[in-house]
């Protein structure tokens, strides 16, 4: 189980804003990079908590 932030939920929703969009990225580098390793934690999770 993996509990994400209010700040990493939207990081993830504004990396993917940005690639459903096609337009270049908002992110800064450092921020894409931590985006990705937010969304390989999610996807080896069995179960994602958010907080409010």
């Amino acid at each position: 189980m993996i509990t994400l932030s209010h700040e990493q939920k939207q990081l993830i929703c504004l990396a993917l804003e940005d690639y459903a969009s096609g337009l270049p990225p908002r992110l800064s580098p450092s921020d894409a990079a931590e985006a990705r390793h937010i969304a390989r934690l999610i996807m080896q999770a069995d179960r994602v908590l958010v907080e409010r």
